[in-house]
């Protein structure tokens, strides 16, 4: 790709049998699924794979699935599964940006699967997400967030963030 669409809804990211890959590889390590305890987030989250010490394999054509919406010279350095859900607090994600990542960082916000529409908002912009369906924003530069919805019992969010940054 010669340049990385931002702020724009990317279709049918995957096929079926990367999003198989995803859910069993997620289904396997559900032991190490952490509550995000910030009140402004109220999520559950399980790190998938890190670049820099994780000796957990990752699917390579799913990494290179990825790398192929963004110009040359990004990498996966890193991959989270979060479950917005209210097992213990209502899923809530006001409007920030995350000054700690690296200057050249982009996000790559994929919707596994959700049970309920909650928009994603960047800069005020807001989408509608599909399953199958991503993102691509400037997590540092950019502020994101989701729009305030009361969660019914057994809704549910499941986003996968592939974090990226220029070699």
């Amino acid at each position: 790709m010669s340049k990385t669409i931002k702020n724009q809804i990317i279709e049918n990211v995957f096929i079926d049998e990367q999003i198989a890959y995803l859910n069993d590889k997620i289904s396997s390590m559900m032991d190490r699924m952490r509550y995000n305890n910030d009140p402004e987030r109220g999520r559950d989250d399980l790190h998938l794979w890190d670049q820099n010490g994780s000796n957990w394999e990752f699917d390579q054509t799913i990494i290179d699935k990825v790398l192929s919406y963004f110009e040359e010279g990004y990498s996966v350095y890193h991959v989270t599964f979060s479950d917005y859900n209210n097992n213990h607090i209502n899923p809530n994600l006001p409007p920030h940006s995350d000054p700690n990542y690296p200057d050249t960082s982009l996000t790559f916000d994929y919707q596994l699967k959700a049970d309920v529409d909650w928009q994603f908002c960047i800069d005020d912009q807001c989408f509608n997400m599909k399953d199958n369906e991503a993102i691509i924003f400037d997590p540092k530069n950019s502020r994101h967030y989701r729009p305030e919805l009361e969660f019914k019992t057994g809704e549910s969010v499941k986003i996968v963030f592939f974090y990226l940054s220029k070699k």
